[in-house]
């Protein structure tokens, strides 16, 4: 078997939510120890890498940026609140039913389930995963730059016509589905002569991420894949840069990947991912899908650390009524004794004798002065307040 660089751009994979490393940056111990203990669930998605080396300067502490683009069996249902129209679907072989008569997109090999689709609302831009070395190899790909640059087309055609139902819903007009652009048209034609020799691009893509390092033990770096993709996330010494504070940091999406395809009947909902994210939201404090203003964000975050102060609070108290308890209950005298009238007087007899000492010791060097240099200083002349500006002076 040959050892090749995962992930492979073009392949569909399974995919789960990875949230410890998607929340490492926090630096709350309680929502990080909330976060280990989320139950995520694995989805179909297709998987895309950077078309080009500029796009990795965004590494995070060993992952790769990349995106997925989740699928769905059956179209998912229209929804004006959220501006929805199922029929901006995208179709996957051996699926061919689309509203707007749009091209399938040809998987090779075909999934292995049928009425499948990608959709707009369903893709993540801003993902991340690990990448590894082993021998495996994708089940299912889009193979050609062009399949891929048709979805792409498509899917950013379908964000267009959602923009505009946002802005001309306000001023109650309809929006229709823009024709199929010419670089759709040009995706095509390249797509469908690219299918003609499918196998030769699977090869080809698959070659291109032959590993070239030094040898190691196939079997152990298959075991070792497998437990790192299984393994649960955590705060380890080897990453540190997760903690970092970035401009990036509340977006990133952290996912587990594997190409086990045949292992699922059917695809599982892909709104559950959503949900996962959603529930991600509530502890970084951060909507990752846009679906807040500011004022709202800084809002809540200001209630959630009021609330959380106000128990910290409440639980103190509570601690310390125990423990006086405790002590009263052994006797011990806890409430402070106010000092009797005697005492308060002699106080403050004490007070005055040691401020005439403090003034008696600034006088006495002035009058000292003034006797030797001849001049008569008349009693009563130095009071403690003109006392002060010949110390000054």
């Amino acid at each position: 078997m040959v050892l090749r660089n995962h992930p492979i751009g073009g392949s569909y994979v399974v995919v789960s939510l990875d949230p410890v490393a998607s929340l490492a940056w926090l630096d709350d111990p309680i929502s990080f120890e909330e976060s280990c203990n989320m139950q995520c669930g694995k989805y179909i998605a297709y998987l895309t890498e950077p078309w080009s080396e500029d796009d990795y300067v965004d590494r995070v502490a060993g992952y790769v940026p990349c995106s997925l683009v989740l699928v769905a069996q059956g179209r998912p249902p229209t929804n004006p609140s959220a501006l929805y129209n199922q029929a901006a679907a995208m179709p996957i072989l051996p699926n061919t039913s689309s509203e707007l008569g749009r091209r399938p997109v040809h998987a090779y090999p075909s999934l292995p389930w049928d009425d499948c689709c990608h959709t707009s609302p369903l893709s993540i831009r801003s993902a991340y995963c690990k990448p590894r070395i082993s021998n495996e190899e994708p089940e299912s790909m889009l193979v050609g730059a062009n399949e891929e640059a048709l979805l792409e087309a498509y899917l950013g055609m379908d964000d267009i016509y959602l923009w505009n139902r946002l802005h001309d819903r306000e001023k109650g007009r309809e929006v229709v589905f823009p024709p199929d652009e010419p670089r759709v048209v040009r995706a095509i034609e390249g797509a469908d002569k690219d299918y003609k020799d499918a196998e030769r691009w699977r090869r080809f893509m698959l070659d291109s991420k032959v590993y070239e390092g030094e040898e190691r033990d196939e079997d152990a770096a298959s075991e070792a894949d497998e437990e790192d993709y299984h393994a649960p996330s955590s705060r380890t010494p080897e990453a540190p840069v997760l903690a970092f504070p970035s401009r990036n940091a509340a977006q990133r999406v952290m996912v587990r990947y594997s190409y086990d395809l045949s292992s699922f009947e059917s695809p599982p909902d892909p709104v559950g991912f959503l949900r996962e994210l959603d529930e991600m939201k509530r502890y970084s404090h951060l909507s990752l899908l846009a679906t807040t203003s500011f004022d709202e964000l800084r809002s809540r975050i200001a209630t959630d650390c009021r609330d959380r102060w106000n128990q910290q609070v409440v639980e103190v108290e509570q601690k310390n009524a125990q423990f006086i308890a405790a002590l009263e209950a052994q006797g011990v005298r806890i409430t402070p004794r106010k000092p009797s009238c005697l005492r308060r007087c002699f106080q403050r007899v004490r007070r005055l004798a040691r401020a005439a000492v403090f003034w008696r010791k600034r006088v006495s060097p002035v009058k000292e002065k003034g006797r030797r240099g001849g001049e008569h200083i008349p009693s009563g002349a130095l009071s403690p307040r003109a006392s002060s500006s010949f110390s000054d002076w």
